[in-house]
């Protein structure tokens, strides 16, 4: 009941946005930061740490030839 009423401010509060942008940055926090729950701001942390983990795994794509020399077959063009 305590952090829906909690939720119910953050509703209507004019910088939820930064409030979780510094709740998410400054973990831990205890209580409801940016209309989140302690739960739902870990929730996220893990699906960005998740995401940047897979970002950091896919192999970077670089052009041999200058941009726009290839066209999609790989092939150079005339």
């Amino acid at each position: 009941m305590q952090i829906q009423r909690a939720k119910a401010v953050c509703a209507r509060c004019a910088v939820r946005s930064q409030c979780l942008r510094y709740a998410l940055a400054a973990d831990p926090l205890q209580g409801v930061w940016g209309g989140m729950s302690e739960e739902e701001r870990r929730l996220i942390r893990r699906r960005e740490q998740k995401a940047r983990a897979r970002a950091a795994r896919r192999p970077s794509f670089t052009m041999s030839e200058p941009e726009g020399r290839r066209c999609l077959t790989g092939a150079p063009r005339r």
